[in-house]
């Protein structure tokens, strides 16, 4: 008899199923869930944003003056609200209850992308005539530049950033 014959065949060990995966797989996976869940987030916070801008701006639009062509004080008051409010949800209440009239002028200059901010003479009219009986100011100037603020502020701006610096001596 051959020594040969007596040989069995090669037999392959079973192909490796596709369940459970590798080690690998799991943290490939994982990655994968935390950022798509990580730019889901970014996404909506972006819409949200953009969502608060619009309303601030078509409130700010539906704020007519009287017959006489003039707005009133409680007008002005709306229009400051409706900036403040939109300042404390995009950047917290740090800007909005506690900083003076200067502080808060720099941090909408810092925060504005335009040439176009007021003069401080004309700054200061706008940041007082809600509490002054009698408008000095064209309050149709101040709506077109609160809308102009509202479409065109750096919001990605860092808070800390604008924290007005004190200057050490």
């Amino acid at each position: 008899m051959n020594p040969i014959d007596q040989l069995r065949d090669i037999h392959l060990p079973a192909s490796p199923g596709w369940w459970p995966p590798a080690p690998g797989w799991w943290v490939i996976a994982l990655l994968g869930t935390v950022s798509a869940v990580w730019i889901f987030r970014v996404i909506l916070n972006r819409r949200k944003g953009r969502l608060k801008r619009r309303l601030a701006i078509s409130a700010l639009h539906n704020i007519h003056p009287d017959e006489s062509g003039l707005y009133t004080i409680g007008d002005v008051s709306k229009m400051w609200r409706i900036v403040k409010t939109l300042i404390r949800d995009e950047f917290g209440n740090q800007f909005v209850t506690s900083p003076t009239e200067s502080e808060f002028r720099q941090f909408m200059q810092r925060t504005f992308d335009s040439n176009n901010f007021p003069d401080t003479a004309v700054w200061n009219a706008l940041a007082t005539a809600h509490y002054k009986p009698n408008l000095e100011i064209d309050a149709g100037f101040l709506k077109e530049f609160l809308i102009d603020w509202c479409r065109t502020h750096r919001s990605d701006v860092v808070a800390d950033r604008l924290r007005p610096q004190v200057i050490s001596q």
